[in-house]
């Protein structure tokens, strides 16, 4: 507890190199989504270590930001999460990091002798998590910090009533700006599909009241009532551990 404001762990983005250059290897943080953190009365901390699980004493919630590898370490979020009712909020490759770690839990039930690794293997074979979206979609587009580009990049999607997507925005159907070329997909029967674009495309998944991952990036807007929800979510579960 800082201030008596929520901590907010965020995970980074991890760019690893395969070159001897030692300074190549950094975790980068993207500043809208600290700012948005700031701006909803919570305190942003920088999880710089794959093993988030040292971590876990200090955040009341947790934000997984967008990426391009999920990283098995990740999982001990989800596991403190569960534990301590602490609020998640995933964005964009976060929201996948969601759904792949609860199907991974449902099919540990299915091969109880094989590990998290060979599990995952096997089914992104027979089944997989996730799929790779054909060149021309709706949720991929260059944004910048013009308006144009943000409206270029604008689609809508239904929300799903009731659900948590909606407790917070109180909308049936919104414009998102979504920034991905994977998908979400299948889905494990405890998780919930709460929004989905009009392709199809699964927009939001979340568990109970808790655990909300979402497609699309809310940061790039002026909303902020996804972030307000984690900090306020955050600052209860606060509460609750003192």
């Amino acid at each position: 507890m800082i201030q008596n404001k929520p901590v907010i762990g965020i995970l980074p983005t991890y760019n690893s190199t395969e070159t001897m250059d030692p300074y190549q290897d950094q975790a980068s943080f993207v500043t809208m989504y600290s700012d948005k953190i700031k701006q909803s009365n919570g305190i942003p901390i920088g999880l710089l270590e794959k093993d988030v699980s040292m971590y876990t004493n200090l955040c009341d919630a947790y934000l997984i930001l967008g990426g391009n590898k999920i990283h098995r370490e990740f999982f001990s979020i989800f596991e403190d999460s569960l534990k301590n009712h602490k609020p998640i909020l995933g964005i964009c490759m976060g929201a996948q990091a969601i759904s792949l770690y609860f199907n991974l839990l449902e099919d540990m039930k299915k091969y109880p002798n094989l590990s998290l690794e060979e599990i995952y293997q096997k089914e992104r074979e027979e089944n997989p998590y996730l799929e790779k979206l054909p060149e021309d979609n709706i949720h991929h587009h260059i944004v910048t910090k013009e308006i144009t580009t943000i409206n270029q990049a604008k689609h809508k999607i239904t929300i799903l009533k009731p659900s948590l997507l909606y407790k917070i925005y109180q909308k049936e159907t919104m414009d998102v700006v979504s920034l991905h070329n994977m998908i979400i997909k299948r889905t494990p029967s405890n998780l919930v599909v709460s929004a989905r674009a009009k392709d199809g495309v699964i927009e939001a998944v979340e568990y109970q009241d808790f655990i909300l991952g979402v497609q699309f990036h809310p940061e790039i807007l002026k909303e902020k009532e996804i972030f307000n929800w984690l900090v306020n979510e955050g600052r209860k579960c606060q509460k609750l551990l003192k």
